[in-house]
């Protein structure tokens, strides 16, 4: 469970804003026909329960981070009054007793998987049937992995550890895509095909590709969530949008003493009044700022 969930927190309800509606239809589905009060194991922000109690029944919900709870209680006030009732518990979900049983029980979003040991999952289990009635349904889900997409090589061409950020290159009107964890941008035709294969220095995680003709040549700009060396703040690459030959490299915290920009993410290029800016987002803590090229 070594997770930053003060900056999770923030993060949350923006992560699964755009999540295949399904997983939430499916909880939906089964608290309508339940009579009694509900357990949601790993509350959240209340992304889940909220909804639920607005629609008018008993919900109480657990979680171990403070952080995610404060978020789920503000967002509650801000729909006060409810219809029914959403009863926030910090409680480690491995080993609680509340003292009171429910008809369901539930832990959405893979919630189980945060218990990373077999002994840590068999508590959680012991736990949310212990708190079950009679008869009761324990309702969670978890991730099957495909053999076939674990059997993968993730550095072969035309795969994916984690593609992060797409955009359309401007001049091969291709597809551009930043493979974080492999340090690359990989090219790809509109109809999904593998094109080619560029190298950025190894262990720097990319993020959004964006680009900008400026004094006519085309500039591509990437930001990194960390150096290719461990610790040191995370830099900004301008690249060539045609070559892709790496232009210049940028670490606002460590040269321009931006204190906030530790991680950067998302970067953009924009001319105003003839005069080249970079926006830039960083991530953990989230910050924007804006550099103007001398």
């Amino acid at each position: 469970m070594a997770m930053n969930y003060t900056a999770w927190a923030d993060w949350y309800d923006i992560f699964y804003s755009g999540a295949d509606p399904a997983e939430l239809n499916f909880y939906q589905g089964i608290c309508k026909g339940i009579q009694g009060p509900i357990l949601e194991i790993g509350v959240g922000t209340g992304r889940v329960s909220l909804p639920l109690a607005q629609a008018g029944m008993e919900i109480v919900g657990i979680d171990l981070f403070e952080p995610m709870l404060k978020v789920a209680q503000q967002k509650a006030l801000a729909v006060a009054p409810l219809n029914g009732s959403l009863n926030l518990i910090q409680a480690d979900m491995r080993n609680f007793n509340l003292k009171r049983q429910f008809p369901l029980v539930m832990m959405p979003a893979r919630t189980l998987l945060l218990a990373t040991t077999e002994d840590d999952q068999l508590r959680t289990l012991c736990c949310a049937a212990n708190h079950l009635t009679p008869g009761g349904t324990l309702a969670f889900n978890l991730f099957y992995p495909d053999p076939e997409m674990l059997a993968e090589d993730p550095e072969e061409d035309g795969k994916f550890a984690t593609a992060h950020g797409i955009n359309l290159n401007p001049i091969h009107n291709q597809l551009d895509i930043t493979d974080r964890p492999s340090s690359r941008i990989q090219v790809h035709n509109e109809q999904g095909g593998f094109h080619a294969s560029h190298k950025l220095p190894q262990g720097a995680f990319l993020c959004g590709i964006n680009y900008l003709e400026y004094q006519g040549r085309w500039y591509a700009v990437i930001g990194c969530l960390r150096d290719p060396v461990e610790g040191r703040p995370a830099p900004i690459y301008i690249i060539d949008a045609d070559t892709y030959e790496l232009i210049s490299t940028i670490r606002p915290k460590e040269e321009l003493g931006i204190d906030l920009a530790q991680h950067m993410h998302n970067v953009t290029l924009h001319i105003n009044g003839g005069e080249l800016y970079l926006v830039c987002q960083a991530w953990n803590p989230g910050h924007y700022f804006v550099l103007q090229k001398v």
